[in-house]
C-alpha cells in the first residue's frame, strides 16, 4: 500500500501549494501577508478572504448565530486592520445543511449586517450553497494609502502589542469545560473585535504589523520569517488577559489585537496619540533566531495554531 503523507504544517503545505504562481497584475504582496496589496493608481487596493466552519471555529451550542454573523465580519476586517487600511466591500459565501433553520440564517446575517453597519461596509455579492457542513466564507476588499506589510521590520525595532492577548483560547478552553467563566474571556471568544478603532494611528509609526489571529509566537515568526530577521521577546512583558495562561497567548490565537514593530524612538509619540500597547520584545539580526527569554532564561520560541494539528 503506498504511504499517504498527512498534513500536519499549515503553513508549509500553503508555501507548498502557492508556489509557481506568477505576478500578471500589480500585486504588491500577496501569499504571506495578511492583506494581498494591489496598486491602484494613487493608492493600494486591499483584499483578504476567512472562513469560518462549525465544528473548528465555531459551536452553535453556545454562540448565538448573531454572534456567528459578527465574528465573520470582524475577523476580516482585523486583516484589513492589520494593514493601517479601511474596508469598503464585502463577498459573503455561505454553506448550510440541509436542516439549518432558515432562522439560523437569517440571525447571522443580521449579525453580517451589524458589523458593515459599524464599519460601513457595503454587501456586493456572494453565494448560497448546501452541503455537509455549516461554513461562512467573506472576501473583504478595502483601501490604504500607505500599507503596512509584515515585511518591514528592522533591527532595533521594538516589539508592540495591543490589549491583552490569550483571551479567546482561555474563554474556549472554559466553555468546552463548561467551568465558570467570566464575561471578559466569554465576550473575547464568542465577540471578538478588530482594532479598526486604532490601527490607523498605529500604521503612522509602525514598519510591520500584524493581527493576532494564531497566536503570539506565530505572529512573531510571520514577520521575521517576511522580514528576514530574529527577534528577542520577555515572556514576563507579554499582556495576559486575566484568567488565560502564557502558552494560551502564544500559541491559541483569535485574540485578533495588533502585533507591530516601530523604532525606539516613535514608541511615545505612538502612546501620546492614545493608542495603548505593551512592549514585548525587539527586533533582531537573523542569524540571533527567535528566542523566548523566560525567567532569566533564552528557549527556542514555541509554535502558533496550526489548523492541521
Amino acid at each position: 500500500m503506498k504511504n499517504v503523507m498527512k498534513i500536519t504544517d499549515e503553513f508549509g503545505l500553503v508555501n507548498k501549494i502557492t508556489r509557481g504562481f506568477k505576478n500578471y497584475h500589480n500585486l504588491v504582496a500577496g501569499v504571506g501577508d495578511d492583506t494581498a496589496v494591489i496598486k491602484n493608481g494613487n493608492k493600494y487596493l486591499l483584499l483578504t478572504c476567512d472562513a469560518l466552519a462549525e465544528g473548528d471555529h465555531f459551536d452553535c451550542s453556545w454562540s448565538t448565530p448573531e454572534q456567528i454573523g459578527n465574528k465573520a465580519v470582524e475577523v476580516n476586517v482585523s486583516d484589513v486592520a492589520s494593514t493601517g487600511g479601511r474596508p469598503t466591500l464585502m463577498l459573503i459565501s455561505i454553506a448550510i445543511t440541509k436542516d439549518t433553520p432558515e432562522e439560523w440564517v437569517v440571525g447571522v446575517y443580521r449579525g453580517i449586517k451589524q458589523v458593515c453597519n459599524k464599519y460601513k461596509i457595503t454587501l456586493a455579492g456572494g453565494d448560497t450553497i448546501n452541503s455537509g457542513v455549516r461554513l461562512i466564507s467573506i472576501a473583504l476588499l478595502g483601501e490604504s494609502e500607505k500599507p503596512i506589510l509584515r515585511s518591514g521590520a528592522r533591527v532595533g525595532d521594538l516589539i508592540g502589542v495591543t490589549g491583552v492577548v490569550g483571551g479567546a483560547a482561555a474563554g474556549l478552553r472554559l466553555l468546552k469545560q463548561g467551568a465558570k467563566i467570566s464575561s471578559l474571556l466569554k465576550q473575547k471568544h464568542l465577540s471578538p473585535r478588530a482594532r479598526l478603532d486604532i490601527s490607523d494611528k498605529i500604521a503612522r509609526y509602525a514598519h510591520s504589523m500584524i493581527d493576532i489571529s494564531d497566536g503570539v509566537a506565530s505572529e512573531i515568526k510571520h514577520i521575521c520569517e517576511e522580514s528576514r530577521k530574529g527577534a528577542m521577546v520577555y515572556a514576563e512583558q507579554i499582556p495576559l488577559c486575566p484568567g488565560a495562561n502564557l502558552a494560551e497567548a502564544l500559541s491559541g490565537g483569535e485574540d485578533y489585537e495588533l502585533l507591530f514593530t516601530l523604532a525606539p524612538g516613535d514608541t511615545q509619540k505612538l502612546k501620546n496619540s492614545g493608542v495603548g500597547f505593551t512592549i514585548i520584545g525587539e527586533v533582531t539580526e537573523k542569524k540571533n533566531g527567535i528566542v523566548l527569554k523566560k525567567e532569566g532564561r533564552n528557549q527556542t520560541m514555541p509554535d502558533g495554531y496550526n489548523h492541521f494539528i
